[in-house]
């Protein structure tokens, strides 16, 4: 007797072995297990093939990714200089507003000022001249009535 039967209607002595043991039943679920494992090694393949070309493309696109990334970086940086650049010209068109508004109030209360000091001024000589005429007038009254 063979160790091993050379076709599988044979038996050899590991036929004949399973026969007694009766390991034998688990011949075919196991082939259906090695079949099923066939498969799967097969589809595995398919997904590592699948995952090598993808990681190509990937790093294939890794230079065009740092490049929008850089363009990125650099546009929001001219962007943040240009914002701080429109603070400062806010911030110092806000001050010059108040240093006009300052000036503006210097200058009404100069001028009213001067108006006020020329209203003084005016009824200063006025009320001279009522007291001018009004001790005319008591001059008069006074000689007129002794």
């Amino acid at each position: 007797m063979k160790p091993k039967a050379p076709t599988e209607h044979e038996d050899g002595l590991l036929e004949y072995l399973e026969d007694i043991i009766g390991t034998s039943q688990y011949k075919g679920p196991i082939d259906e297990s090695l079949v099923e494992m066939e498969r799967l090694q097969e589809e595995r393949q398919i997904k590592l093939n699948r995952l090598r070309h993808v990681e190509k493309e990937k790093t294939a696109l890794e230079a065009k990714k740092k490049e929008a990334e850089n363009y990125l970086r650099l546009k929001n940086e001219y962007i943040r200089a240009l914002s701080l650049q429109y603070q400062w010209f806010l911030w110092k068109g806000l001050e010059a507003e108040e240093q006009l508004g300052a000036q503006i109030v210097r200058n009404a209360v100069l001028h009213l000022n001067r108006f006020l000091l020329k209203g003084y001024v005016c009824r200063t000589k006025l009320r001279r001249n009522w007291r001018k005429k009004l001790n005319k007038t008591k001059v008069t009254l006074s000689i007129w009535n002794p």
